[in-house]
């Protein structure tokens, strides 16, 4: 593991340790005092075999899974011992997720799909026309401004991945993580969203992504590889 970035870490995950319960059997131990830090304008990329762990700390690391131990720290705020709904409050405007499979909801648009992290505070015209026009500017953002009438089967698998990425991105969170952005795309398409995640990263983000992927590996400032 590579020394610390020398800036002040945005997302800081500190002596983690996580088990799963197996029935008749010890818990299984998947990750053991693990630390991790990413600094804005950093990209960072958790490598390892499959089953090392990797996804799971994803989801400690956005608060989505509590560690048995161990510290989280966004932006400095400790999240483990704060209540769920501070955490959800929090990740809203901290924490940009992207799933594996991307979680599109294949009956919206592409700019629908952005737009969702939007809705619930559209209330009037002016707030929808608000939301719409930050949905037009994410997908503008990756690339895909023509495709934002596009269902998600006239997509890509490349371009499903992008406008997940930009609805991870629609409340401009410091923290961007993603979980295997490439895993099933051509050498091409992975390249473009590598190319993709470089440029969230030179607008300030934080990003973190677990993969295996030799373009991600090449394209990231830093490899963690979980054992």
């Amino acid at each position: 593991m590579t020394d610390a970035p020398a800036k002040q870490a945005a997302l800081e995950l500190t002596e983690i340790d996580l088990s799963y319960a197996v029935p008749d059997r010890e818990p299984l131990q998947v990750l053991r005092g693990m630390d991790l830090e990413v600094a804005r304008g950093e990209l960072v990329c958790l490598a390892g075999r499959s089953g090392s762990g990797k996804s799971s700390l994803l989801h400690v690391a956005a608060g989505l899974l509590p560690p048995d131990a161990g510290s989280v720290k966004w932006l400095g705020r400790e999240i483990v011992r704060a209540g769920k709904d501070d955490v959800t409050a929090w990740r809203r405007t901290t924490i940009g997720f992207v799933f594996q499979s991307g979680g599109l909801v294949e009956i919206l648009t592409a700019a629908e799909n952005v737009a969702l992290p939007g809705m619930p505070a559209a209330t009037g015209s002016t707030s929808r026309a608000e939301t719409a026009a930050r949905a037009s500017q994410m997908l503008e953002q990756v690339g895909l401004r023509k495709r934002a009438d596009h269902f998600p089967a006239q997509l890509s698998g490349g371009e499903r991945q992008r406008v997940a990425v930009a609805r991870a991105l629609f409340h401009d969170p410091p923290v961007l993580i993603v979980d295997e952005p490439t895993a099933s795309l051509d050498a091409q398409s992975a390249e473009h969203m590598v190319a993709v995640l470089r440029d969230i990263r030179d607008r300030g983000h934080a990003v973190l992504v677990a993969s295996h992927d030799d373009h991600v590996l090449r394209g990231a400032d830093r490899v963690v590889t979980l054992d």
